[in-house]
C-alpha cells in the first residue's frame, strides 16, 4: 500500500508527539546488535492490529514492536510512574 507524502508526514508528527521529538529509528542490521531475546504473548486481536500495522507500514511485526516499546518506554522515563497511571485502569482498592 502507497502511503501519500501528507499521510507520513501526518504520521511523523504523531510518533513526535508521542516521543516529544522527531526520533529516526533505523533497522540497519550494520548498526544494531540485538543480542536479547524478547517474547511474551498477548490477545489475538492485539496481534491481528500489530500485523495489519506492520503491513501497512511495510515494516515486520517485530520492528513495529520494537518501536512502539522504544516509544512507551521514552515516554516512560520522561513521565515516570505517572506515565501508566494514566494509561492503566485504577483498581477498586486503589479509589
Amino acid at each position: 500500500m502507497q502511503h501519500s507524502y501528507n499521510t507520513i508526514q501526518r504520521r511523523f508528527k504523531f510518533v513526535k508527539t508521542i516521543v516529544g521529538r522527531l526520533k529516526c529509528f533505523s533497522y540497519n542490521p550494520f548498526e544494531m546488535t540485538k543480542d536479547a531475546p524478547l517474547a511474551f504473548r498477548v490477545e489475538a486481536d492485539l496481534k491481528k492490529r500489530l500485523q495489519r500495522l506492520s503491513k501497512e507500514e511495510a515494516r515486520s511485526l517485530s520492528q513495529i514492536c520494537e518501536l512502539l516499546l522504544r516509544i512507551g518506554v521514552e515516554a516512560y522515563e520522561r513521565e515516570g510512574p505517572n506515565y501508566l497511571r494514566k494509561l492503566l485502569p485504577r483498581s477498586e482498592k486503589q479509589e
